[in-house]
């Protein structure tokens, strides 16, 4: 009987487990780690996980700070205001 609750318990865990993983990858498929909204963006037929930045403080810093982007990874940035921008 006791082995019974402690292979209960060890299920109990394991799906516990399963279940927070499968939730932080739903969840990073929604919102990148800097709190932007994710979009899923076709170019030319290859699909893209771009970040969606709103903000003039995001717009502004980029992607500064940040040693690489993933593959199939990017960052799209709405602009609120119809004048030319210039980067650099």
């Amino acid at each position: 009987m006791q082995n019974k609750a402690k292979i209960k318990i060890f299920i109990g865990i394991l799906a516990a487990i399963v279940i927070a993983i499968l939730v932080n990858y739903v969840l990073s498929e929604l919102n990148s780690t800097s709190g932007n909204q994710i979009r899923r963006v076709y170019v030319r037929d290859i699909l893209v996980k771009a970040e969606v930045v709103k903000t003039e403080t995001g717009i502004k810093k980029g992607l500064s700070g940040r040693d690489e982007l993933a593959e199939g990874r990017g960052m799209l940035f709405e602009m609120l205001e119809s004048k030319p921008s210039i980067f650099g």
